[in-house]
Formats: structure tokens, sequence, C-alpha cells
């Protein structure tokens, strides 16, 4: 009775909105008119050197096209003080400078037959996490086996607006990862933008919402979240071809084989502003274009601080605790040690 109200709801206005809202209007001035913007792509942490793309935009139904922006070059400031000045190439910058904690940077490109692109962050101080595991439940080889991990505590030396934790795998090659789609957890003090009710499981998991890719923890919440008791699921098991020999030809002979993580990272970050509120309009976009009746679709807008341009600079600085994750006869996976 529900579903078929809902969707007789949802055909009522189908029709009131076919029949009241078709005018005739003429787009193709705007469309002839519309001229590109340049896109900065730039996050900075200590724990990479400095990067950033610049390409240009396109117009919704466009063909998906990446186009890089190839004459231009760039500034980076350092507390005012100018520490680089990158000539971009095919649309990226490519540095060994190293991004400090606690330093506030700047840029300015200058694209040739455009103008002059700025923007400032601040990259905030790494925060002091005090995470550590607690047990599995279910089966420690499938998917339906699930991690309790216990963050007592994230601490920030700065009035920053929120903290986040996430979660990924990391396969023996190194080069794989895996990121946790959902952490579960019960605590009214995290933010819910991202928070989905899931039953499936809910005993072994320890909790009936999951946190679509991360934890965000306002401000607000800080002094009352912890200690926080989050669970994830295991991550899954990769499939990797090894070689086993070699023909007569000299062809190699592999053999598909399974393998699992090496080790889980829990991550726990401090966001600038700028990083705070991209990542926060760039999930609820997501979940607005993942809508099932698009009819109830509101417009949000990833938010962007490049002056004349769109995209984001900003800065993060994170602090990893990783857990041993080997899953073989000869050790135990309903225990793992920590290891960094």
């Amino acid at each position: 009775m529900v579903k078929k109200s809902v969707l007789s709801v949802v055909a009522a206005l189908s029709a009131l909105f076919s029949v009241s809202c078709q005018y005739d209007y003429d787009i193709s001035g705007d469309v002839d008119d519309f001229a590109p913007r340049v896109v900065v792509n730039s996050l900075l942490t200590p724990d990479k050197p400095f990067s950033a793309t610049l390409c240009w935009s396109g117009r919704v139904g466009d063909e998906a096209e990446y186009r890089a922006v190839d004459d231009f070059t760039l500034k980076l400031y350092e507390n005012e003080t100018l520490v680089g000045t990158f000539p971009g190439t095919d649309g990226y910058v490519k540095s060994n400078l190293k991004i400090k904690e606690g330093t506030t940077y700047r840029f300015e490109a200058e694209v040739s037959g455009y103008g002059t692109l700025s923007a400032e962050t601040y990259v905030p101080q790494k925060p002091q996490a005090e995470i550590s595991y607690i047990k599995s439940t279910g089966d420690a080889f499938a998917a339906s086996g699930y991690h309790f991990f216990s963050a007592d505590g994230i601490s920030v030396t700065e009035p920053l607006r929120a903290v986040y934790i996430d979660v990924y795998g990391v396969y023996p090659d190194k080069d794989s990862t895996a990121v946790a789609r959902a952490l579960y957890a019960n605590n009214g003090f995290c933010d819910q933008t991202n928070a989905v009710g899931d039953n499936y499981n809910t005993a072994l998991k320890g909790s009936d919402t999951g946190y679509e890719f991360f934890i965000r923890i306002p401000k607000g919440g800080m002094d009352k979240v912890f200690p926080l008791t989050f669970s994830v699921s295991n991550f899954p098991k990769e499939t990797v071809s090894e070689i086993i020999g070699w023909d007569d030809y000299g062809y190699p002979i592999t053999e598909t084989v399974g393998i699992y993580c090496d080790h889980i990272t829990v991550v726990a970050t401090a966001p600038s502003d700028d990083y705070d509120k991209y990542v926060k309009s760039l999930y609820q976009q997501m979940y607005q274009i993942d809508l099932e009746f698009p009819i109830f679709n509101q417009t949000v807008y990833v938010y962007s601080n490049i002056e004349n341009g769109l995209g984001i600079f900003a800065g993060y600085a994170s602090t990893e605790k990783k857990f041993d994750y080997y899953f073989d006869e000869e050790k135990d996976p309903t225990n793992p040690a920590i290891i960094g």
C-alpha cells in the first residue's frame, strides 16, 4: 500500500509539472555564448609534494572529454613568500616541493588568453589520534565479517570545522587499495549528512546506521562523540595472476589466485575550512544525483574557492594507524596487532 501511494503521488506530480511548466524558450543563444572556464584542482597535504591540474570546463550534454590547459604559469606562495614558479605542461604541475603543516598557501596562475586565477587556503597541523582495534565478528574470510575499532580521541591544535575518519585496506603489492564504502556506528554526535539506515547484519556490525565513505565529526560534537566505536566490513579478496612456470615457447604459465589485504589503515584527517566545505558539498551533490526519484532533486553546488575560475585549492593533514590484516592459517585474523 505504501509503495502504491508513493508511486501515485509521483505520477500526479509528474502530470502536474508536464502541464504547468511547459513554455517555449530558445536556448541557442545561451549555448553559443558559453565560454569555458579554467578548472583548478589542488589538494595540499604534508604527505605529498605540491601538485595541481588545470583543465577547461565543459557543458552539460558535451561528450566527456578532458581538455588540459596547455599554456600557463603557476606561482605558489607560502605565508606570502614565493616558493615556486611552475610552467604548465599538459595541464599538470608536478613538483618536489614539500607542503608544511600549520601554513597558509596561495597560488596565482596566469593562463594565456584567459587571465589570472588565484586562491588561498590553510594546511592544518596533523591531528593526534588514539585509535585501537577491538575485535572482529562473523566469518573472517567473508564479506559478512566485520572489524571493530575504537577512536578514544582525536585532538587538533586549531579551531577546525570538523575532523574525518575513513578506512581503507592495502593489498600486498602496496599499489592497490580498497576504500571502505561504509563505516558503521551508533552515535548521534556524528554528522548525519552521509548517514544511511542499514538493518543488514545489525548484530554482527554493531549498528543499524552506515556512514558512506567517511565519518565526519563536526566541531560541536568533538567533546561529546568520543570514545567512538565503529566497524567496517571485510575488504574483498583481490584476484591476481601469478607466474608458475614457462612453456616450451618461452611464454609464461599463470595461475589465478586470490589475495587478502595486507593491512587495514584507519585515517584521521584535520581539514581546512575549504577542504571541509568541498568534501561535504561534493557528497551532497553525489547524493542528489543518485536519488531514486529525480524530480525531487535539489541543486547542490560543489564548493569552489578559485577566483576567476572553478575548482578547489584546499589543505588537509592526516594521521594514519595501520593494523595487521593477514589471512592465512598461521595468523589469527580475529586479533590483528597494530604495526604502525
